[in-house]
């Protein structure tokens, strides 16, 4: 969603937020998570994003 994957144009975090109906601030803190997880190589994200 937030940066065009799979041929999908980027949305901002505005846009996401009212698609999953949740805050701006609570999208933007689960962005931050999901980065950060990405940053540390996280097993289980890694388990899940290779399955």
């Amino acid at each position: 969603m937030r940066y065009g994957m799979d041929g999908e144009d980027p949305m901002s975090l505005t846009a996401i937020a009212k698609s999953l109906k949740m805050s701006r601030d609570r999208t933007r803190k689960l962005e931050r998570e999901g980065l950060e997880m990405l940053r540390r190589g996280d097993v289980q994200l890694e388990a899940y994003v290779l399955a």
